[in-house]
C-alpha cells in the first residue's frame, strides 16, 4: 500500500518480479502538497517497498525501465494547475543506488509521457497541453531536441519501435501520430477515437499499432503501414477506459477504467479473459510484467468510496486471482517500471510522508531496499529504466 490518493503509472521489472509505481494526490486542489508524490519499486512476491527515490515535487504520470534493468526514468507535471512548486521535469535514476543522474525541464508545461531508446541512450518525453511537442533527450551529454509540433492538446502516450526508429503518441486531441525519430517529423496521422487517446503503444517491427484509454471505451489496432484500422473491441464497459499496457507478444491487453474495473483482454481472438477484481476508484495505472504472468493496478485512494490508501493490486494473469495488495503509498502512485529480471519494483509517487521518494521494492523479500536516490521537490509522473539497468530517469 502506497498511501498516495493517486496511482497514475504501473511498469513492471524486464523479469517479472518487480514493477514501479508512480503517483500523487490532490490532482484537482489548489492546495496541492508539494511533499505528496510517490516513485517507489516493489517486490512482487512480498508487496513490499524496496526502494524510493525522491526529488519530484508534482505527481509521476509516466515511468519506465531500461532493458538491463539499472536504468529508471521518471516524468512529472501539474497538468491541472494546482500551484506550489514547479516540477517540470524528466529525471534520470540510478536504479541500484537512488542517485539522481540527469534532469530535463521544460519552461511553459510539464511532462506526461516518457520512453526509453530500445540502447537506453536517449529519451522520448511528451509535454502536457501548454506545449503538446514530444522532446528528444540524450541522457549520456543532456542535449535535447524538439519534435514538430502536430499535437493540438496534450501528449499523454508515447511509444517506440525495437529499432528506435519509430515512434508513436497519443494525446488529447483525439489523435494517434506516428513519428520517424531520427527527423522529428510526422509521417502519419490516425483519427478514430471520440476523446483523448491515453494510451498508444507500437509493435516492435513497428507495423501495428494499438490505442486505448479514450472515452469512448474501445482498444483500437492499426496497420502502421497503410493507417487503415484493423480492428475496434468494445471491451463491455460503460466508464471510461482511463489506462493500458500490452504484454511483449502484442496478444493480451490490461484495462483499466474510471469506475476500478480492470479487464484482461485477448487481442487476437477479441475476447474477454478476466475481469480482476478488487479495486473500487479510478484505475491510474496498469501493468503486465515482462513475462506476462502478472497484471498490475494502481487506483486513486477515495474514503467515501472505501479506498483508504492508494493501493498496488497484483493479479495472476493466467488464473484471474489477485496476488497481493500492495500497501505503503499515501497518495496516487503515478509511474511503476519493472526490472527487466523482475527482481525489483521501483515506484513514483506524491506522497508527503516522509518525503517525495523513489521507492525500490524486492520482489523476492518484499522489503524496501536502502537506496536513497533522496528528497525530490515536485510530484513524480514517470520512471523508466535504461537497457542495460544502470540508469533510471
Amino acid at each position: 500500500q502506497a498511501g498516495v490518493k493517486w496511482v497514475l503509472t504501473v511498469t513492471f521489472t524486464p523479469g517479472g518480479k518487480g514493477f514501479v509505481s508512480g503517483g500523487g494526490d490532490n490532482l484537482n486542489n489548489a492546495d496541492f502538497s508539494p511533499d505528496s508524490t510517490e516513485l517507489a519499486l516493489w517486490d512482487i512476491s512480498s508487496g513490499e517497498v524496496v526502494r524510493r527515490f525522491e526529488g519530484h515535487q508534482k505527481p509521476v504520470w509516466s515511468v519506465a525501465v531500461s532493458a538491463d534493468g539499472q536504468s529508471l526514468l521518471s516524468a512529472s507535471a501539474d497538468p491541472f494547475g494546482t500551484g506550489g512548486a514547479v516540477d517540470n521535469s524528466v529525471r534520470l535514476w540510478n536504479i541500484e543506488t537512488g542517485e539522481e543522474q540527469r534532469q530535463f525541464t521544460s519552461d511553459l508545461t510539464g511532462f506526461l509521457s516518457v520512453v526509453l531508446t530500445p540502447d537506453g541512450t536517449g529519451a522520448l518525453a511528451g509535454l502536457g497541453g501548454g506545449d503538446p511537442v514530444l522532446m528528444y533527450y540524450n541522457l549520456a551529454d543532456g542535449t535535447e531536441r524538439r519534435f514538430e509540433q502536430a499535437h493540438t492538446d496534450a501528449i499523454w502516450a508515447v511509444s517506440i519501435t525495437g529499432d528506435g526508429r519509430t515512434a508513436l503518441s497519443g494525446g488529447g486531441d483525439n489523435l494517434m501520430i506516428l513519428w520517424d525519430v531520427e527527423s522529428g517529423k510526422p509521417i502519419r496521422t490516425f483519427i478514430g477515437h471520440g476523446s483523448a487517446v491515453l494510451g498508444a503503444t507500437i509493435s516492435a517491427d513497428g507495423r501495428i499499432g494499438f490505442s486505448a484509454g479514450s472515452f469512448d471505451t474501445t482498444l483500437r489496432i492499426w496497420d502502421l503501414v497503410n493507417g487503415a484500422e484493423i480492428q475496434q473491441n468494445n471491451i463491455g464497459q460503460t466508464a471510461p477506459t482511463t489506462v493500458f499496457a500490452l504484454n511483449q507478444s502484442q496478444t493480451q491487453a490490461l484495462l483499466g477504467t474510471s469506475d476500478g474495473s480492470v479487464v484482461q483482454w485477448d487481442t487476437t481472438e477479441n475476447r474477454l479473459i478476466y475481469s480482476l477484481a478488487g479495486h473500487k476508484t479510478e484505475i491510474r495505472s496498469v501493468a503486465i510484467s515482462p513475462d506476462g504472468k502478472f497484471g498490475a493496478a494502481g487506483a486513486i485512494n477515495d474514503t467515501d468510496a472505501g479506498e483508504e490508501n492508494a493501493d498496488i493490486l497484483v493479479w495472476n494473469l493466467e488464473t484471474g486471482e489477485e496476488v497481493y495488495r500492495l500497501v505503503g503509498h499515501t497518495r496516487e502512485v503515478n509511474a511503476l517500471v519493472f526490472s527487466h529480471d523482475g527482481s525489483r519494483l521501483y515506484s513514483g509517487s506524491n506522497d508527503n510522508d516522509p518525503a517525495k521518494r523513489i521507492r525500490v521494492w524486492n520482489m523476492a523479500t518484499g522489503e524496501e531496499e536502502a537506496i536513497d536516490f533522496g528528497e525530490q521537490s515536485e510530484t513524480i509522473w514517470s520512471i523508466a529504466l535504461s537497457p542495460d539497468g544502470t540508469t533510471l530517469v
